[in-house]
């Protein structure tokens, strides 16, 4: 049971473990400030479009990205919040950043959970407090786990926070989960999408009946043989 491979380009302060059990080629790329220039999403999801600072926002929500991509985001108890930084966050994204926050229930971990396949999503994030292990679980359709991942990123007193990126050599990323170490709450950014030639994300009974379907082709092989 692991990832068929895994490789880390660009690593800035990052530490990794990987397990599960993965078609995925994955690829983790932290490399802060210019990981997500390098990471080249073509898509993004801004949560300012839930609201302005400040904003409650209910648990689990809906949102899309400016590319059409639905997102179910949750966790497993109490209300979001937007905040902004500088006025709501104080912290080391960069200046003006719209984020979202857990909202300090210690409710991990964040699920982030896409109605469309995507080959890669990346973001930074920070701790309320100074914690700096961030655990990172990656998931295809079907709740397949690809890799679990715990990264230390700079805490936020530093210059400025570690962007995270996941990326698959396939189309076939359809959930992440966000933690803290020590149960802490946290925020993160704007989300950077890869989500070239993106499909829908089959429903359980689907993949049900094409493993069926790849039975009966495998006894049909094995009757001719």
């Amino acid at each position: 049971m692991k990832v068929n491979r895994f490789l880390s380009t660009a690593v800035f302060c990052l530490g990794f473990f990987a397990a599960g059990s993965a078609s995925a080629n994955l690829i983790t790329i932290t490399d802060s400030p210019t990981g997500r220039t390098s990471f080249g999403g073509n898509d993004i999801v801004n949560w300012g479009s839930l609201g302005g600072d400040y904003t409650v926002v209910s648990n689990p929500f809906n949102i899309s990205s400016t590319g059409g991509i639905g997102l179910t985001v949750s966790q497993s108890s109490g209300s979001f919040e937007r905040r902004d930084l500088n006025t709501g966050w104080g912290g080391n994204f960069t200046d003006g950043s719209t984020l979202l926050w857990t909202g300090g229930n210690n409710a991990q971990p964040m699920s982030l959970s896409f109605n469309s396949l995507i080959r890669g999503i990346g973001f930074q994030i920070n701790p309320n407090w100074n914690e700096t292990n961030t655990h990172i679980e990656v998931f295809g359709a079907g709740n397949v786990l690809f890799g679990a991942f715990d990264l230390t990123t700079n805490d936020r007193n530093q210059a400025s926070a570690d962007f995270i990126g996941f990326t698959s050599d396939l189309l076939d990323i359809a959930k992440i989960t966000i933690s803290q170490g020590s149960n802490s709450d946290f925020a993160i950014n704007q989300l950077s999408l890869i989500t070239n030639g993106r499909q829908s994300v089959p429903e359980p009974a689907s993949l049900a009946l094409l493993g069926l379907a790849l039975a009966g082709v495998a006894a049909s092989r094995r009757r001719k043989n």
